[in-house]
């Protein structure tokens, strides 16, 4: 039993079973002392005095915790930080103790009691002098023994009701900074959300082998589909929203109209063209090139009725129904698309 991490300010009486199985769920690189541990069936409970003083890194050691224990916890409340003792105070829920907004139920809500509380109290303070008119600092006069080498208190009830390894928990994870980097990067290269996920599934394949099974069920290292819509909507998809304001309506037209001299002669296969040269007037060999596939499409139609009747009809339907900026998002979406299999558009 490794007695290096025990508080010796501290008289509480610490199982070796305990001391153990706490140990083994915080970061090894962080500073800290445990003040007390005990361990009932598969309830954890203990606190933890850490060796940090900032917001800043709590939250980052909040995330070495997460990744390392594989839990995952959502903000439950924050304790107002008035006076001159706390800098920080917040309670946090296991994720599968979900807070329903309807009566729809929630796959992964299990009313789990896991709970964890972070508390970052100050060790110093600025004092006016009234006199000069200047500030000086002044050091903690609490009591608490543990200041000020170990400012930070977590207070830990890890009571989960549900497995932590399972795939259905892991699927729920919250996404790591390397794969949203990944994907966003993906995105940024013309790729549509779904050709993103492919992509990356193939390098995370072609990077780990003998992982992949494991990798791709845990959401930590493999986003899904929905995740992968939320982030291109949250980053691109503001190119596309219609605004009520006249001004910004002008705006996107005059932007439109100048990336049109651009994507004309990449379209039509020339470098010069009619109309290219006046952003306000579409390329005429862009509205030929359209209808004949248009009447290429009506030909494939006639020879197969069966295969392209309900898809055109569904077409129809969704298109007819569009507002013009939904309808200049889908159509942008479809023309990034090669096939389904990776969605990138040269510009050169």
């Amino acid at each position: 039993m490794d007695r290096s991490h025990l508080c010796t300010l501290c008289n509480h009486e610490i199982c070796p079973e305990s001391l153990t199985a706490l140990v083994a769920l915080l970061p090894s690189d962080s500073d800290y002392v445990i003040c007390s541990a005990s361990n009932s069936g598969d309830e954890l409970m203990g606190t933890v005095r850490l060796k940090c003083s900032t917001v800043e890194g709590v939250k980052s050691w909040m995330k070495e915790f997460q990744l390392k224990s594989l839990m995952t916890f959502r903000i439950l409340g924050k304790k107002p930080v008035m006076g001159q003792k706390s800098l920080y105070c917040v309670y946090f829920r296991c994720m599968h103790n979900t807070r329903l907004k309807s009566d729809k139920l929630s796959s992964k809500n299990t009313n789990c009691p896991a709970k964890l509380k972070i508390r970052v109290q100050k060790t110093e303070f600025q004092r006016k002098n009234r006199t000069s008119n200047t500030f000086s600092a002044r050091l903690s006069q609490s009591r608490d023994p543990h200041i000020p080498v170990y400012p930070t208190t977590i207070h830990f009830q890890l009571n989960h009701n549900h497995p932590i390894e399972t795939a259905d928990v892991l699927r729920s994870r919250d996404v790591g900074d390397e794969a949203k980097a990944k994907i966003l990067t993906l995105l940024r290269n013309h790729h549509t959300p779904s050709s993103a996920l492919r992509a990356f599934k193939s390098d995370l394949q072609k990077e780990h082998p003998d992982r992949y099974t494991s990798l791709s069920g845990d959401r930590f290292y493999c986003p899904d589909l929905h995740w992968c819509y939320r982030l291109y909507y949250k980053h691109f998809s503001q190119k596309y929203e219609s605004s009520s304001n006249s001004a910004d309506i002008e705006d996107d037209k005059t932007a439109d109209n100048e990336n049109l001299e651009v994507l004309c002669p990449r379209l039509i296969g020339a470098e010069e063209t009619v109309g290219a040269e006046n952003p306000k007037v579409l390329c005429p060999l862009l509205i030929e090139r359209y209808m004949s596939f248009q009447s290429k499409i009506i030909e494939m139609a006639k020879n197969d009725p069966i295969g392209f009747g309900p898809a055109m009809e569904a077409y129809l339907q969704q298109g007819e129904a569009m507002s013009t900026s939904s309808l200049l998002s889908a159509m942008h979406c479809f023309g990034l698309t090669n096939g389904g299999e990776v969605g990138v558009v040269s510009y050169e």
